[in-house]
């Protein structure tokens, strides 16, 4: 049944592939793929985790075709016409931005080992971690200005990568810094997006995939992910062990990262009261009317451990599916058509040249992959209104900014000119 259901959704990526005019970076090409891979993961692990159900497979199969079917319905939408460049920019709202990360450093930093000494581990990554998911912790002001110059950090990378041509020495410099921050408090997921992002973008200006980019970016992930492994000691790495016996807890753990929340979502399918919770999508909305007076009850999104193998295997990430679970079948498939749809009209903006639009297709697309794990879209839109501020400061604003001040030049010319006249 696995390995039917990787070749069915290979062969739809397939479809996709000539149907996009061979796009591989294509959103519906990208999503079938990511899920080829982790259901043929799920099959090669052999009992590594429990059997996954046909109800469960049909759903991944189902939310493939679904996002298929929206990605297909933006090519009836007009067709614009190319962008023209980009010309002027604010372009030093760039290296503002690194400038403010760089002093914003040493009082986060302080902050954090204040926390750190009152939250003791393991280890300094492991304390750093605990700490960040605090939700005591998570409710004061230092969390919040750190984890904004975490965000901030890597949306700043994310811009300078794009304006690197005549500025290499700043990319390297915000990349450093973002990596530093990430590293800082192990988080993974946050190098894993920028990496993904920083992917994306380079085939997007070139249109081609350079490959000794790719085989620098993936050696770079796999050993930060397998450093991070170790010294979190996450499915039975040590730090005291040697580089070989942390070699099979290390591949078990990216194993267990990269397929087991298909296997986890597949317990949530067959015992829906595992993992109780409210609609998850609409926290974002409830949050931030709340911030202006609404008071209303914030929805239990609690995602908890579930025991999803025989070797003790237990996980807490079940897919984006998990996040539509709430809304039933038919809606969750209404959902990924309407992802598609908007995906694939950022992706056709972002190929005509518009630069924010890129910036943010890179987000989406680091979205599409990591679906395996999570929900990238609505659960992190506080992330992608960011995102697609700083991106319109930086290219938007000087186009809006121009004509505004051509608008009042006008304005005061004509009003000299009647004056004058008068």
């Amino acid at each position: 049944m696995l390995l039917l259901a990787t070749l069915t959704l290979l062969v739809l990526a397939a479809l996709n592939y000539y149907i996009s005019g061979r796009a591989l970076f294509h959103p519906a090409v990208v999503y079938s793929l990511s899920w080829a891979f982790g259901v043929f993961l799920i099959w090669l692990a052999g009992d590594f985790f429990y059997a996954v159900s046909p109800e469960t497979i049909l759903i991944f199969i189902g939310g493939a075709f679904a996002l298929s079917v929206g990605a297909a319905i933006t090519s009836f939408a007009p067709q614009t016409a190319k962008s023209k460049p980009p010309g002027k920019r604010f372009d030093w709202i760039i290296t503002a931005s690194i400038v403010l990360i760089l002093c914003g450093i040493p009082v986060g930093v302080r902050w954090l080992l204040q926390q750190i000494a009152e939250h003791p581990a393991g280890n300094f990554f492991g304390s750093a971690a605990y700490t960040m998911l605090d939700e005591k912790v998570q409710g004061t002001f230092g969390y919040t200005l750190f984890a904004n110059l975490l965000t901030f950090s890597n949306i700043v990378a994310l811009l300078a990568f794009c304006e690197r041509e005549d500025h290499k020495k700043r990319w390297w410099l915000a990349a450093f810094l973002a990596l530093f921050l990430n590293l800082l408090v192990a988080g993974r997921s946050g190098l894993v997006v920028v990496i993904l992002c920083l992917f994306c973008l380079d085939w997007i200006k070139n249109r081609r995939i350079r490959w000794k980019l790719v085989i620098a970016l993936g050696i770079l992930l796999f050993i930060l992910a397998s450093s991070i492994a170790i010294v979190m000691g996450k499915a039975g790495a040590s730090t005291q062990a040697s580089l070989s016996e942390n070699a099979l807890p290390v591949m078990n753990g990216l194993v267990l990262y990269a397929a087991g929340g298909l296997a986890a979502f597949d317990k949530v399918v067959q015992y829906p009261d595992a993992q109780p919770h409210d609609l998850v999508i609409s926290i974002f909305f409830v949050q931030t009317l709340n911030k202006f007076g609404a008071n209303l009850d914030v929805p239990n999104v609690s995602s908890g451990y579930l025991d999803i193998g025989p070797n003790s295997l237990v996980i807490n990430v079940y897919t984006i599916y998990y996040t539509y679970w709430n809304l039933g079948y038919s809606g969750m498939m209404l959902m990924m058509v309407f992802l598609g749809i908007g995906i694939t009209l950022c992706y056709r903006s972002a190929l005509l040249g518009n630069r924010i639009a890129a910036i943010i297709y890179a987000y989406l697309f680091a979205g599409l992959i990591l679906s395996l794990f999570a929900e990238y879209f609505f659960d992190t839109l506080n992330f992608v209104l960011k995102l697609y501020a700083l991106s319109w400061l930086v290219y938007g604003l000087p186009g809006t900014w121009s004509r505004i001040t051509a608008f009042l030049s006008n304005t005061v010319a004509r009003r000299l000119s009647d004056y004058q006249r008068s």
